[in-house]
């Protein structure tokens, strides 16, 4: 999990011939073509927990989408947050269900706006989890249809608001999003971008298990070298929490590692509040058991080298932040090793790929032998402050483009 790539593409929606078989009652409530979608206010998310879980079982959703995730989220929220519940039912089964959280936000010091924002809260300190893999959870084969249900019935809502703010979806799943807004006057702004490298776990087991042959020959030296190193110290070895009082062990030890080194730097890490450490502490009890949380410690003899800290759903090992013993020297690197001991270790079990999860970083293009592209975007209702906006960061991009030009 890392910051994605800020892009500054931007588009509007393009409406075709206006849809039909929708409509809209004074409720708020939207039907098309026999599927109801509304939202409320959401003040009590006690009964929510088994709604969300029983639409999980019907659903392919990401770890993200789960309940583990978005029920630890909103207990941890502040009571204060305006929050809003969207529910896409058909026949009267619930096929899509999803949390948008109401908050004026400022930016440049001149942009106002009342946003809605999917299953985050426009607050860097709340929201320095970072969610990925996210959209409205739907079930299985309905994703499109309960999307483009859900952003009408959002429409329509009697609900202020100027711009809906999504952050952290698949390429694939962006599509719906696309196809929600073609009848509509919102632009769609591209904010970030970013690839997701990933290993494909079956592939590597229809090649023996011969992880390294899908690397790069320097990838391969360094790994093999610092595995050398490390191994003067003793057999490396990887163990898995398998209790929560280990797992509780392991994420603090992460967590130590983890800070020490941002802290070393100057920066603040993953784990800089209370806020987001009661919430892994929460998530981390819930989940080892129910087996959607994988925390891995790997050693070298008697010594740690690092934790790595996973999320698991219907064979999908989500990589999400790692606690590193870095030294001096340089041929031991932690962080290639622990993650080639990791996908060793899951080619032994029934998961079916391991993802990097979103970010930049070297290491991640490294090891990953794929990729898939993940977005951060924004539907803008037409306001003439956001035309300022735009206008502002062309004449920005332009002075800064000349500013590299040679004189002539």
């Amino acid at each position: 999990m890392a910051g994605p790539i800020d892009v500054a593409r931007e588009t509007s929606a393009q409406p075709p011939a206006p849809m039909t078989s929708l409509a809209t009652h004074s409720d708020g409530l939207v039907e098309r073509r026999g599927i109801e979608a509304s939202v409320t206010p959401l003040t009590n998310i006690d009964p929510l927990g088994q709604k969300w879980r029983e639409l999980e079982q019907r659903s392919s959703c990401s770890f993200f989408q789960s309940w583990t995730w978005i029920g630890t989220w909103l207990s941890q929220l502040p009571k204060s947050l305006e929050l809003y519940l969207l529910k896409v039912v058909d026949g009267g089964q619930v096929i899509g269900l999803a949390v948008f959280v109401a908050r004026t936000l400022m930016r440049h010091g001149f942009v106002r706006s009342r946003a809605l924002l999917l299953h985050e809260t426009g607050s860097k300190e709340l929201d320095r989890m970072t969610i990925e893999y996210n959209s409205i959870l739907a079930e299985t084969g309905r994703e499109r249809e309960v999307v483009i249900a859900g952003i009408d019935c959002v429409r329509a809502a009697n609900i202020a608001w100027d711009e809906l703010m999504v952050g952290g979806v698949e390429a694939r799943a962006f599509e719906a999003w696309q196809a929600a807004v073609r009848d509509t006057n919102w632009r769609v702004v591209f904010r970030q971008e970013s690839s997701c490298p990933f290993v494909d776990l079956d592939a590597v087991r229809r090649i023996q298990g011969d992880y390294l042959a899908l690397l790069s020959s320097n990838t391969r030296q360094q790994i093999r070298r610092s595995i050398k190193a490390y191994e003067k110290s003793g057999t490396l070895s990887v163990s898995v929490a398998s209790s929560v009082e280990a797992a509780v062990e392991y994420l603090y030890g992460l967590q130590e590692l983890h800070n020490a080194h941002w802290q070393g730097q100057g920066k603040d890490g993953a784990f800089p509040s209370e806020f987001t450490r009661s919430f892994h502490d929460r998530l981390v009890r819930e989940a080892v058991v129910r087996g959607e949380v994988q925390l891995l410690r790997v050693t070298a003899g008697d010594e740690v080298v690092g934790y790595l800290y996973n999320f698991v759903r219907d064979g999908h090992v989500y990589f999400y932040q790692s606690g590193l013993k870095y030294m001096e020297d340089p041929k031991l690197r932690p962080g290639l090793v622990c993650h080639y001991l990791a996908i060793m270790h899951n080619l032994k079990t029934d998961n079916r790929v391991y993802d990097f999860l979103a970010g930049p970083q070297r290491y991640k293009q490294s090891l990953g032998a794929a990729n898939v592209k993940m977005y951060w975007f924004v539907l803008q209702k037409p306001r003439f402050v956001f035309a300022v906006e735009r206008l502002l960061k062309r004449v920005k991009r332009v002075i800064h483009r000349d500013a590299g030009r040679p004189a002539t």
